[in-house]
């Protein structure tokens, strides 16, 4: 019932009803409110106050953690807004999927220092050896001291999983 409710209310046009649903869907957690988040990344308008909207969707799409979601997130993670793609990079390493890794070896090299930690941080949450490399780097050479810091954390965890 809540979600069929969910799903008339994401055809709003405000997005202040948008970002309302999109948390709700989060909160319930009910891996079938995928496609309604996905909808809501997916929707054209990008204008001042729709930022919100996919920020949330990208933080839903975390707490779901389920691999459907996972083609919304990639997209929002390039997305032109700082804080959204910070989000969906965050929920990228919530749902640590290794078909993800570069998407978020891609994020290593944000312009925004904190996309970058959390890059490192949800790269070293999937294990994979392919984000050795980019993690390395980060770690050695960041211009931003904390996230030498943090991708140093990151890098440890990340050598721990794939060591033999």
């Amino acid at each position: 019932q809540g979600l069929s409710h969910l799903r008339a209310l994401a055809a709003d046009e405000h997005a202040n009803v948008q970002l309302r649903v999109a948390l709700a869907v989060g909160l319930i957690g009910d891996p079938d409110g995928v496609d309604i988040l996905a909808g809501l990344s997916a929707d054209p308008y990008q204008i001042g106050e729709a930022f919100p909207v996919r920020a949330y969707v990208a933080l839903s799409l975390g707490l779901l953690g389920e691999p459907e979601g996972l083609e919304a997130l990639a997209t929002l993670a390039g997305d032109d807004n700082g804080e959204v793609r910070w989000h969906a990079t965050v929920a990228l390493g919530d749902v640590s999927h290794e078909q993800d890794v570069e998407t978020l070896i891609d994020r290593t090299e944000d312009e925004i220092p904190f996309v970058r930690a959390h890059a490192a941080i949800a790269l070293s949450e999937i294990g994979s050896p392919k984000g050795l490399e980019a993690v390395e780097r980060l770690a050695a050479s960041d211009p931003v001291e904390r996230v030498k810091k943090i991708a140093g954390k990151a890098l440890r965890a990340l050598r721990d999983k794939i060591a033999p």
